[in-house]
Parts: structure tokens; C-alpha cells; sequence
């Protein structure tokens, strides 16, 4: 193993051989979501294996689709960073159908963003909500159409170089995860840094407000 980088994600054959069952997406998600973990594993995207990242972006669209449908995977999921790394990897999987309906809602959710947020304030949510139903009818269709996304993803990660099988490894649990994720090098700087940026800008959003109410106080004075 490169020091401060991943180079191979270790699964049983408990994991692999079972593609009904999303053993191996959810195991290769936990995988991923500990790595990045600031307090965890404390690694970058750019530090882990080739579409690592993009997966567990992919992998997260699916699961918050699942279970809500495009409104709650965009509600939960507010990143148009995320969204295009999902269709990248979709791109590059030759799963073009779904790439083409993820980005029809990429289009939908950043052009509609603020008629949403007001819908949503003005107690319309359901109104809200209703607005992504024909992307969750495309996704059904597409599912019945071209097989389910977390088969083609099972698929996918059995390709690639980074995952490794290991017959002799029992099915995995989360302490055995975290024993093949060491924390990065620089893992207990990097959070210690984190944690004084978002101090900072807690500092500042304090400042920020206490400034606005002595300018607001100070003008109801003057009058």
C-alpha cells in the first residue's frame, strides 16, 4: 500500500456473490463514506482508487431515490458537485439512458431551484414534491427496461482492479472495515485544521450578526 493512499478495497466472497442482495454496494459505500470520514479515515477523493468517489456518489443518488424519490435525493443531496460525478461514472459505465435522465434532472432541479424553495416556504412542499414524479416514472421504466442500477453497479465494481475478493476473508462487519482503512498520515492534522476553519467561520457569522442588530438597534434609536 502507498502511504496516504487507498489502493484496494477488501470484500468477501459473502459480499460478492450476492447482487440481489446490494452486499457488495453497500459494503463498497461504507468503504468509502470511512475513508472520507474527517474524523476516520481523513482521506481525500483524489486518494482513493480510480471512481471510488464517483461511485459513492452514484450509490448514494440510488439509495436516496429508493428511498424518496428525485425530491428527497435532491433535498438530502443539495451538491451539483455530486451530481455530475454520478453522471460521469454513469457516462463512463456506457449507462447512458440513466446518464441522460440524471442530467434531465440536474437541468430541472438547478433551473427550478428557487420556484422549489419557495414552493417549500409557502407550505406547497407536496407541490414541490409532485415535480420530480417523471423523473421517478423515468426510473422505473428504465429499471424494468434495462435491469436494476445497483445490478449494473454490482456488475461493475467486480471489474475493477481495486476490489479484491479474498476467499478466505469472513463476511465483512464494520470493525473488520475499519482494520483495512488505516487513518491517512496526515488524517489527525487534516481535521484539527477543519475544525479551526469552521470555528473561524462560526466566528464570523456571530460578528456578522451581532454587527447587522447594533445597526438595526442604532436606527431605531436615531428615530
Amino acid at each position: 500500500m502507498v502511504e496516504g493512499r487507498i489502493e484496494t478495497f477488501i470484500v468477501s466472497p459473502s459480499e460478492a456473490n450476492e447482487p440481489e442482495h446490494q452486499s457488495l454496494c453497500l459494503w463498497i459505500g461504507c468503504y468509502v463514506d470511512y475513508a472520507l470520514g474527517e474524523s476516520q479515515g481523513g482521506y481525500k477523493t483524489e486518494e482513493l482508487p480510480p471512481y471510488a468517489g464517483h461511485f459513492y456518489d452514484l450509490w448514494t443518488y440510488h439509495g436516496e431515490y429508493k428511498n424518496g424519490g428525485h425530491a428527497q435525493y435532491a433535498g438530502n443531496i443539495p451538491d451539483p458537485a455530486a451530481w455530475a460525478r454520478a453522471s460521469q461514472l454513469l457516462d463512463h459505465m456506457g449507462l447512458f439512458q440513466y446518464q441522460q435522465l440524471l442530467d434531465d434532472f440536474i437541468a430541472f432541479a438547478t433551473l427550478n431551484e428557487d420556484m422549489i424553495e419557495e414552493l417549500t416556504r409557502s407550505g406547497q412542499e407536496l407541490e414541490a414534491i409532485r415535480s420530480f414524479y417523471p423523473f421517478d416514472d423515468r426510473f422505473d421504466a428504465l429499471e424494468k427496461e434495462s435491469g436494476a442500477l445497483h445490478s449494473h453497479l454490482h456488475d461493475w465494481l467486480l471489474q475493477q482492479p481495486w476490489l479484491t475478493v479474498d476467499p478466505a476473508l469472513e463476511p465483512l462487519t464494520f470493525n473488520r472495515l475499519k482494520q483495512r482503512v488505516p487513518p491517512h498520515p496526515e488524517q489527525a492534522k487534516r481535521y484539527a485544521a477543519n475544525i479551526r476553519r469552521r470555528t473561524a467561520e462560526m466566528h464570523g457569522e456571530t460578528i456578522a450578526s451581532f454587527l447587522r442588530l447594533r445597526e438595526r438597534f442604532g436606527r431605531w434609536g436615531s428615530r
